[in-house]
């Protein structure tokens, strides 16, 4: 079958259906509408062609050459009518009398081209069919021209007159495109079958027909056209690829009798031939067009290759900023072009960079709830002002303008990474006036994704080096030191803090061994790092260079990754050599003020049995015959001289306690074996012993004597308190045992302690880490509150014959045993002592 009828058919068929489509994609637009008019008339003498090249009927082939001249005359009618409304009368009808101006000459030609004053017959030559033209021929062409002529003349005068950059594009498209295809028609459909050559009128005609009219609709229907140069361009490359391929193929054929190879062998060769040199011959056609006709012109690779090249070498946030700003400016030759970055903490994204550099001292800034910012968030795509401003109706578009026009940009390309915009690229004109093509719009979009990365890159470096000065002003100025190692045991921080206090040299220590450390804070890094032992607030004692004691606090704590990978450990010193200074000259003063209430207490006791020896020793002179008076005198005598020696032992045992004999023992059995001491007086009184012991057993290091003294002292106090009490209903003394973990350690652990003490056998059910809490509560009348601060103090009583020297015994006794003892009271209702007694921790301070 002869391929010539079915080319135009299909061409034919092409224009219909691309007439329709632009005509639906809005058909309330004129301009829509006058190209589904163009596009029909065109597509119907496509069909007059189609049935003229296949019909051998005499009626047909007349009645389809009349219809080629009419609807040829309707397509250059509908050509003028197209040219006088495109671009920029998009929405209203040309006025009536315009619309008869344009379309009655066309309608009068069309109806006179089915009379014989346009073709008279047709006549046969041989196997060819042409026309009999009639004398209006001449006017019908001359009509052709005059449209044709006019409606280049509307284009041109649009082109050089809009100042819209994209109508000017859409107008080269239109321009070129019609007046190409124009020329080839009439050359082919006209000129050529007037001479006699008719043979390639149809499909040739049909070419041009398919270049008009996909040049129009993508005018019309695409938002963003290619540059017409790179149109041209891409079309040179095709064209020379396929002649140098054309080439070697010839070749081939050329060599086929003298290498003597088959027909097969031969489309073998080629094929393989083609397909491996047609992507080196295309690039180097690509080369070539580059160098001769478009020199200048960006290379879309190069320019990604070279942006993305420079981008990875740039970790300095503002040299980045200023970088991307100028390659982008460069690459698209923009007359300017600015970078927009969020504030962290801020809703809003300011100018960090920008061409020229008066943008960027203007400090121009857009809002994070901006109009903008929300399309970009919502399409997470470019926005170009020209074409939103075809897009959107007027009242959107006017915000979204002033928004453009606040930061001089035409372009707007969005920096995300992932979910997350971090800037805006934006972009000025270009400096030749150009729109932004299709070409222009993929590269930039590229670039923007690369500049993303490249910004997210330096600002988590910028973050990385703001924290790491950030964490270096803070450990230079802490008051604490910091010391840590790596899991190989190598110090990697050590703040000027903790070089001061444990005198450690001011070079040689980052990178260096553990073993720089004293030896106490070495073992805890050690213990931690293995996972042994972790220390809160450690109590511990290293030596200066001179040789005195130096008392720190240490505390210690894993350094993990974020999957929990340990990484090494980390040590935290404090300095106390100045607190226990100051402790130990507040023990001094306090002990100098409780000297002087021992003084006033003493001098008081003493006092009142001297009054009555006295009385009587001047008494006894002149009654001294008197015997019952004598024997009176010897019997107080002795009391009261008995009482002065009783008073100045318990001072004595107060002043000067026994140093403790540290034994283990079972702390439950010594209260089980006081209160079986005061199991006469509980009964006397009519007191409910409760016990309320958490554990079967508490094992502690302790002077089993003071202990039991101290615990029957509390006890004693206690029921002294609930017989002096008005509430005779419930009469109660509840002892409790516990224990916890301790929150402070400050002293020495189990072997440390076995070691101190000869040998002293501490059982392995000894914790470290736990601390004894004994807790003695009676339902007695309480201690007021203005009193409740002087229990301890020596001499101070409520009672009518106490001396004051219990509970200041209690408190030495619980100190001797680096332990506390807290009292919590309440008027009518009870009171509670509390001691804390750590299991192995004695004596924080050094004993003599």
């Amino acid at each position: 079958m002869d391929p010539k009828p079915i080319s135009i058919l299909v061409t034919a068929l092409f224009i219909f259906i691309l007439g329709t489509y632009v005509f639906a994609k809005n058909s309330k637009k004129i301009i829509n509408i006058s190209f589904l008019g163009l596009a029909y008339s065109c597509g119907l003498w496509a069909l007059a062609l189609f049935t003229i090249s296949i019909e051998t009927r005499y009626e047909v082939l007349k009645f389809a050459g009349h219809m080629a001249f009419a609807t040829g005359a309707l397509l250059t009618c509908n050509f003028l009518l197209f040219a006088y409304v495109f671009p920029d009368k998009r929405d209203e009808f040309p006025p009536l009398r315009t619309l008869l101006i344009i379309c009655a000459p066309g309608a009068l030609m069309a109806l006179l081209s089915f009379t014989p004053f346009i073709m008279k017959d047709i006549a046969y030559e041989g196997e060819k069919v042409r026309p009999v033209y009639g004398a209006g021929i001449y006017i019908l062409m001359l009509y052709h021209v005059a449209c044709a002529f006019i409606g280049f003349f509307l284009l041109a005068r649009k082109f050089l007159k809009t100042k819209v950059r994209f109508e000017r594009v859409q107008l080269k498209y239109t321009f070129w495109g019609t007046l190409l295809s124009a020329i080839g028609i009439v050359t082919f459909a006209l000129l050529l079958p007037i001479a006699g050559v008719s043979q390639y009128s149809g499909p040739l005609s049909a070419v041009f027909i398919v270049i008009a009219s996909a040049s129009l609709s993508y005018a019309i229907v695409r938002h963003r056209l290619m540059d017409l140069g790179v149109v041209f361009r891409n079309v040179l490359i095709y064209i020379g690829t396929v002649a140098a391929l054309g080439a070697v193929m010839g070749l081939v054929t050329l060599f086929t009798p003298v290498l003597r190879l088959q027909l097969e062998a031969v489309a073998f060769l080629s094929v393989l031939a083609a397909s491996l040199l047609v992507y080196p011959v295309r690039n180097g056609i690509e080369t070539l067009v580059d160098r001769f006709f478009f020199h200048g012109r960006y290379n879309y690779q190069a320019a990604l290759t070279e942006f993305s090249h420079s981008m990875t070498k740039i970790l300095d946030l503002e040299d980045l900023q200023n970088r991307i700003v100028h390659e982008v400016a460069s690459i698209l030759q923009v007359k300017s072009a600015t970078i927009l970055l969020h504030e962290t903490g801020e809703k809003k994204y300011t100018v960090r960079a920008a061409i020229p550099i008066e943008l960027a001292d203007a400090h121009h800034e857009i809002g994070a709830d901006s109009l903008i910012i929300r399309q970009m968030m919502q399409d997470h795509t470019l926005l170009v002002k020209e074409e939103m401003k075809r897009s959107l109706p007027v009242s959107r578009f006017q915000p979204i303008e002033s928004e453009f026009d606040q930061i001089h940009a035409e372009v707007i390309i969005p920096l995300f990474y992932r979910e997350d915009l971090l800037g805006l690229l934006t972009l000025g004109e270009k400096i030749s006036s150009d729109i932004y093509s299709v070409e222009d719009i993929n590269l930039l979009v590229t670039l923007g994704n690369q500049a993303a990365v490249a910004l997210e890159n330096a600002l988590l470096h910028h973050t990385v080096i703001m924290l790491k000065n950030h964490n270096d002003n803070i450990l230079k100025y802490m008051s604490s030191g910091v010391v840590a190692i790596d899991k190989n045991r190598m110090i990697n921080t050590c703040n000027d803090k903790a070089r001061e206090i444990l005198r450690l040299p001011q070079d040689g220590v980052i990178h260096g061994k553990i073993d720089l450390l004293p030896s106490p804070l070495r073992e805890m890094l050690s213990d931690t790092l293995a996972g042994k032992n972790r220390y809160s607030n450690q109590e511990v004692q290293i030596l200066s260079p001179k040789g005195s004691i130096c008392y720190l606090s240490a505390s210690t704590s894993l350094i993990k990754e974020e999957k929990g990978v340990v990484t090494g450990a980390l040590l935290v010193v404090n300095d106390l050599t100045e607190i226990r200074i100051l402790e130990g000259e507040m023990w001094r003063a306090d002990k100098l003020a409780s000297l002087g209430t021992l003084a006033a207490g003493m001098a008081h006791e003493i006092k009142n049995p001297l009054v009555s020896i006295k009385t009587f020793a001047q008494l006894l002179p002149t009654r001294f015959e008197d015997t019952e008076f004598r024997e009176k005198f010897s019997s107080i005598t002795v009391d009261e001289v008995e009482r002065i020696n009783s008073l100045v032992e318990k001072l004595l045992e107060f002043a000067r306690p026994t140093a403790p004999l540290f034994e283990t023992a079972d702390i439950i059995d010594l209260i089980e074996e006081v209160l079986l001491l005061l199991s006469n007086e509980t009964s006397k009184v009519g007191v409910t012993v409760v016990r309320n012991f958490d554990v079967d057993s508490a094992p502690i290091v302790c002077d089993k004597s003071q202990f039991k003294q101290a615990l029957l002292n509390l006890c004693l106090n206690a029921l002294q308190a609930i017989e002096a009490s008005r509430n005779n209903s419930h009469k109660e003394l509840r002892v409790s045992v516990s224990l916890r973990k301790s929150r402070y350690s400050g002293g020495t652990s189990r072997d440390q302690v076995s070691e101190m003490f000869y040998g002293l056998d501490i059982p392995a059910t000894i914790d470290d880490a736990q601390t004894v809490v004994i807790k003695v509560r009676d339902s007695g009348q309480g201690i007021s509150r203005k009193n409740l601060g002087r229990i301890f103090d020596p001499f101070f009583t409520t009672k009518e014959k106490g001396l004051g020297l219990g509970l200041a015994v209690v408190h030495g006794i619980i100190k001797e045993h680096s332990g506390s003892i807290t009292v919590d009271s309440k008027e009518n209702v009870g009171t509670e002592f509390t001691i804390s007694l750590p299991v192995t921790q004695i004596f924080a301070k050094e004993r003599a």
